[in-house]
């Protein structure tokens, strides 16, 4: 079997790890899987170290030419609806599926605007809030598609133990990772930080970039809050260390932090899970679908500052508690969201597809 996957960028964010992920589980599983994108923003080392085949195509005559050549049985638009017409010309053996990951509205205007394949066989989104939330968008005539959901993964390295015993952390690292955006929310966390001002065994460790057309203003942001609360800013960690920054955030005796508003699923959430670090995130439904309601991390209400330090307060100082939701949430990342266990769904998804 050989599957292509088709994106827009080929950037460092979720959806290229996640690429480089399916591609792992799949290879395990005796299935071919290449990729296509159509502008290279620096991700490509991430898939340095395995062996597959990067398409870069410079026009859309350069992607029907690979189409055509390659012989794919199935192929996958993630949000990428400028193939969709050229993915209408492919052999009616190949199947056609889209894959809705995008949290961000506007980059999913092609749902409501009928802008999928004529071809398209299903749909396939990372969760089950999400799936409610695609069929709701879809254009009438799309309305009956089969919509699939399929999770994120996590790469085993997550799930192995890891302590240090070799140094003491001063203070208790509570980590936040996510573009700089108004999805992601930063100014709650800066908020939350700075409720935090006046305990010395706390730091905030933020991790993300602004877009480029928000640099100065998101760095205006920041200096607001120099000197006011304890922080470290990195700009970027690159995906294949990011598990020893939630195992610093464990010892530490901290935690992980999303204050997003809007999300299909959250890497960094089941990353941190898998790693044992224990995760606060405000109560968008993708949390609370992820975080079995509280079960395997600590909600609170979106926009209350108050709530969000007192679940944080909580999840650092009792004890009991954190070692309770740190629990369930491990054992749900290692019965359900391994890539051999995710990758068994898509290659049940891929064989129901070609034998029909």
């Amino acid at each position: 079997m050989k599957v292509l996957f088709i994106h827009r960028f080929c950037g460092r964010g979720g959806v290229i790890v996640g690429i480089r992920k399916k591609f792992m589980g799949l290879r395990d599983l005796g299935i071919k899987a290449d990729f296509l994108f159509i502008k290279d923003t620096g991700g490509t080392y991430l898939f340095d170290d395995i062996d597959i085949n990067l398409y870069n195509p410079q026009n859309l005559t350069e992607i029907e030419s690979i189409l055509k050549n390659n012989h794919y049985d199935v192929i996958s638009s993630i949000d990428c609806p400028e193939v969709h017409k050229i993915l209408e010309k492919v052999p009616l053996n190949v199947k056609v599926i889209c894959e809705v990951r995008t949290p961000y509205l506007i980059h999913r205007s092609y749902l409501k605007d009928g802008n999928l394949p004529v071809n398209i066989q299903c749909i396939v989104t990372p969760s089950e809030t999400f799936k409610y939330l695609i069929r709701k968008e879809l254009k009438d005539r799309f309305k009956d598609i089969p919509i699939h959901v399929i999770p994120n993964p996590v790469e085993n390295n997550f799930l192995k133990l890891t302590e240090n015993s070799f140094y003491n952390f001063p203070r208790k690292i509570i980590g936040w990772i996510g573009r700089f955006d108004e999805t992601k929310n930063p100014t709650e966390l800066f908020n939350i930080a700075e409720a935090f001002a006046s305990r010395n065994n706390i730091e905030f460790y933020i991790v993300g970039s602004p877009p480029k057309d928000k640099v100065n203003l998101i760095s205006s942001e920041i200096r607001k809050f120099k000197g006011r609360i304890n922080f470290v800013w990195l700009p970027f960690i690159d995906h294949r260390k990011i598990h020893n920054f939630y195992n610093m955030l464990r010892i530490s005796g901290g935690c992980f932090l999303s204050t997003s508003k809007g999300e299909s699923f959250c890497n960094t959430v089941i990353e941190s899970m898998a790693c044992r670090c224990p995760v606060v995130a405000s109560n968008i439904d993708v949390f609370k679908e992820m975080l079995e309601d509280g079960d395997c991390g600590s909600l609170y209400r979106l926009g209350n500052i108050k709530e969000a330090t007192m679940a944080i307060t909580r999840t650092l100082e009792d004890y009991t508690y954190r070692d309770k939701i740190v629990q369930n949430a491990y054992n749900k990342v290692k019965e359900n969201l391994t890539i051999e266990k995710v990758s068994l769904q898509w290659k049940s998804l891929f064989d129901m597809l070609l034998n029909v």
